[in-house]
C-alpha cells in the first residue's frame, strides 16, 4: 500500500469513527437510548453502537500501526 492510500484510509476511518463517537455521546447525553433507525426502520440502541465502537476503534489503531509505511532500504553486502 502506498503512502497516499495509507493516509487516505486512516483519515477516512478516523473521520467515520469521530462521527459515530459523537453520535453515541450526543444520544447518551440526551437520554435517547433508541439511538437511530436503520434502513429497515428498526431502532438501533446506543449500547449496541458502543459495543461496535469499542471493537472498531482499537482495530483501526492496530491496523494503522501495523501497516504504517516504513522505508524499505535494502542492505547489500558492502554495507554490512
Amino acid at each position: 500500500m502506498g503512502k497516499g492510500w495509507y493516509w487516505l484510509s486512516v483519515f477516512l476511518g478516523a473521520l467515520f469513527l469521530i462521527q459515530y463517537w459523537l453520535e453515541f455521546l450526543l444520544n447518551l447525553k440526551s437520554g435517547n437510548v433508541a439511538g437511530y433507525q436503520n434502513y429497515w426502520g428498526v431502532d438501533v440502541g446506543i449500547y449496541l453502537l458502543l459495543a461496535v465502537l469499542l471493537t472498531i476503534t482499537p482495530t483501526l489503531f492496530y491496523f494503522a500501526w501495523k501497516y504504517f509505511p516504513r522505508p524499505t532500504k535494502k542492505i547489500t553486502r558492502d554495507e554490512s
